[in-house]
């Protein structure tokens, strides 16, 4: 196994993977794990969970290995991968929630245990959820970009097709909208 160099681009650690370097998936778990698990725990709202995506971020960039095409975007494909993955949690979630009664039969049940003291987090959290969930992709994906990837405003405005000033615009329109929703007003 060769060892991780500090300079090794993404796209080179990511031909080293393809070619059957498994130490190369190491170095892009280093790279971005911690970041990457920031990003899941926003986005779902649960470290358990988030630490399953995760993995399955890291399983699906190795099971694509062959299939990545080196464009100097590997951080927006990994990105994507997450929100992808985020996404069929989600779905997956809705279905089960349908499935179920209600919230009162599974606590009942002893399925689902809410702390008084960590209730209004919760809600709090889940407001801020329901509201990124109702953004539109574009304004979702600004967030995201901005404040959880921690693009630059310039990297932003070049990714997604627009100018700088009208991505910081976009963005403080979508972060009161955001405020608003979780405030509840």
């Amino acid at each position: 196994m060769a060892a991780i160099k500090p300079e090794e681009n993404d796209d080179e650690l990511m031909a080293r993977l393809a070619a059957g370097d498994a130490s190369a998936l190491d170095g892009i778990v280093r790279r971005y794990g911690a970041a990457m698990l920031r990003f899941l725990v926003v986005q779902v709202g649960d470290p358990e969970l988030s630490q399953d995506l995760l993995q399955d971020v890291f399983v699906a960039v190795f099971e694509a290995r062959d299939r990545y095409e080196p464009r100097g975007q590997f951080r927006g494909w990994l990105y994507q991968i997450a929100r992808n993955l985020v996404r069929k949690s989600r779905r997956d979630l809705a279905t089960f929630s349908r499935h179920a009664s209600n919230l009162g039969d599974l606590m009942s049940r002893g399925w689902i245990v809410l702390p008084d003291e960590a209730a209004e987090k919760r809600e709090e959290a889940a407001r801020l959820l329901t509201a990124l969930g109702e953004l539109d992709e574009d304004d979702r994906a600004l967030v995201e970009l901005h404040l959880l990837e921690g693009r630059t405003f310039r990297q932003i405005a070049a990714e997604m097709e627009i100018s700088v000033s009208t991505a910081k615009a976009r963005l403080d329109k979508t972060l009161d909208v955001l405020r608003r929703r979780v405030a509840g007003s």
